[in-house]
């Protein structure tokens, strides 16, 4: 087991955004979260990430092999615990080159000291020299390597989008989040993203995503989890969930591609 998520609430006064949601995902899954916008899916997320507050619920992650409750914690002691992720809106800084994009996410994971980046130690050096050739590796994992000099503004949509995710995975998570990554891709962009996740699982690292696209999400998924109004609806296999009557009334009947 890699993530435990037990009665988890987020209210925001009377709306009841996340409302008593559990579940459990293994290690090396790929794992679907679905559900009508409005449902709490980005609000769940956020509460996993460190974003916001639960309202109540507890939150546990093995990424180190020891059980350790996270529940609450700051974003910036999520990531180091090993979960990383991506935002549905993209969140880069766009007048830094793509490169010292991915390595802002690297830093993330590596100490330095005040004394070291002033006076230039070796220590120093070598420490930015690591994180440079980890930011360059991400960058070719994710099929970019030839953008890194360019301004992440400059990239097309599709690349900006693989640029985020390059960045996350430099934090090395145990579990990444994904928040609807092929949203306003093409076809080709979707199709080399879907490639590009099963590649990330086979390097052993786990995912789960929020996405729309239900061609992707039939087509990669182990497991989907339907959030319907903050609450969990149904959770199972692909063909258990594009059958179920409840999924089809709540959302995928809307979904005429399926």
């Amino acid at each position: 087991m890699l993530l435990q998520i037990n009665n988890l609430k987020k209210y925001f006064g009377g709306l009841k955004a996340v409302d008593d949601v559990s579940f459990n995902i293994k290690r090396g899954e790929i794992v679907s979260l679905i559900g009508p916008n409005g449902a709490g899916k980005t609000t769940l997320f956020n509460c996993l990430t460190g974003v916001i507050k639960p309202t109540g619920g507890d939150i546990y992650f093995h990424g180190s092999g020891k059980k350790m409750k996270v529940t609450g914690y700051r974003p910036d002691k999520i990531a180091k615990a090993g979960i990383a992720r991506t935002f549905q809106n993209i969140r880069l800084f766009p007048n830094l080159c793509a490169v010292d994009n991915v390595k802002i996410g690297r830093h993330a994971k590596t100490k330095t000291h005040f004394f070291g980046a002033i006076f230039l130690t070796k220590r120093y050096k070598d420490l930015e020299r690591q994180i440079l050739e980890n930011s360059m590796h991400a960058l070719k994992f994710v099929g970019i390597p030839h953008k890194a000099a360019q301004l992440a503004s400059n990239l097309p949509y599709g690349e900006q989008k693989l640029l985020e995710i390059a960045r996350a995975l430099a934090v090395e998570p145990a579990l990444l989040l994904l928040d609807e990554p092929a949203a306003g891709m093409n076809p080709q962009e979707t199709n080399q993203l879907m490639r590009l996740i099963n590649k990330i699982r086979e390097t052993g690292v786990t995912v789960l995503l929020i996405e729309h696209d239900m061609r992707l999400v039939m087509k990669i998924s182990d497991r989907i989890i339907v959030l319907n109004y903050g609450r969990k609806i149904a959770q199972g296999e692909p063909g258990e969930i594009k059958e179920s009557p409840e999924v089809i009334q709540a959302y995928l009947g809307e979904v005429q591609h399926v």
